[in-house]
């Protein structure tokens, strides 16, 4: 059978959030499945009553180079500052290219991308701290004739979507492919990601190869960068036949969106949309939602493996 690890970068404000994420995870994989946590070294303490046998706690460190020199503690002495003349929070600074320092945004997403390469498992799940399990899920979900299952939506990336058109460009530059043709772009992005270890560590030596440096200089020199973008343009243009054969437009976790909290009508209508191919959802913390509301979303998401029927028949909080 395939093997799966799950991956969460994470930090102190998205405890709440993260807790029921490991709930469902423990509920909802096999007891060989591990979750691996990626926390900041200063909340590795927040974090440590989660561990256990299945559930491992990184500290961010771990995955940087040597040559990274992180500097959190001086900015955030700074923080005042640097919001009255609206300066990005710098994290790293990378003694072999020191500019542009490393905020916070880029050094997540380069942890991401080491530590996903360094797991002796066949499917690595990326998932996002404020996504929630609501089903049984395993590596055959993510894994078909060997081929670890790429997430690609068509055409959803369009001339309006100047910053996801910027995370083309820059992945396109880095892994030395032309520009992108003309038109909308599909979208690699979601809450929940499939990547193959093996395929991210031949994403490494390209990125050394058109670059001359250490991938994680090549990435880091970037201030736009989405390492979804990356990974999926990588599968697409550059792997193997058998690595890009199998591709998916649906993510499996279902996601609000919304800018607004989700009250109790809201939630009902997010509910309606779950269908029985979703293993996951995901309402974005920035979406400020209650957790009360946020909780009983997740519990009535849980509760029932036909959650469109439920809600047409006996719609009910309780």
């Amino acid at each position: 059978m395939p093997s799966l690890s799950i991956l969460t970068p994470t930090y102190r404000p998205d405890l709440t959030y993260l807790t029921d994420l490991h709930r469902s995870i423990q509920r909802y994989t096999n007891s060989d499945v591990t979750h691996h946590l990626i926390v900041p070294q200063r909340d590795m303490s927040l974090f440590s009553r989660l561990r256990s046998n299945r559930t491992v706690i990184h500290g961010v460190n771990e995955f940087l180079p040597a040559h990274f020199l992180r500097t959190y503690a001086l900015a955030s002495s700074l923080t005042d500052i640097t919001k009255l003349f609206q300066i990005p929070t710098i994290h790293a600074i990378n003694l072999r290219r020191p500019w542009p320092p490393i905020r916070g945004w880029i050094l997540q997403q380069i942890t991401k991308l080491a530590a996903a390469a360094s797991l002796d498992t066949d499917v690595v799940l990326v998932t996002d701290s404020d996504a929630v399990l609501i089903r049984h899920l395993s590596a055959t979900d993510f894994i078909l004739n060997g081929t670890v299952r790429l997430y690609r939506k068509p055409y959803a990336i369009h001339s309006s979507m100047t910053q996801h058109l910027s995370w083309h460009d820059t992945a396109r530059q880095l892994l030395g492919l032309p520009a992108a043709p003309a038109g909308a772009q599909p979208d690699y992005i979601g809450g929940m990601l499939a990547w193959s270890p093996p395929i991210l560590r031949k994403l490494h030596k390209r990125l050394e190869e058109v670059n001359g440096v250490h991938w994680t200089t090549a990435v880091s020199s970037q201030l736009q960068f989405s390492e979804s973008t990356l990974y999926g343009i990588f599968v697409e243009n550059l792997a193997s036949t058998a690595d890009r054969s199998f591709i998916s437009s649906d993510v499996r976790c279902r996601t609000y969106f919304g800018a607004e909290p989700m009250d109790d009508r809201i939630g009902l209508e997010f509910l309606k949309a779950v269908t029985t191919d979703d293993l996951a959802i995901l309402i974005q913390s920035n979406s400020k939602t209650p957790v009360a509301i946020r909780r009983r979303v997740i519990a009535q998401a849980q509760g029932s493996t036909t959650v469109q029927h439920q809600l047409n028949n006996t719609w009910s909080w309780s």
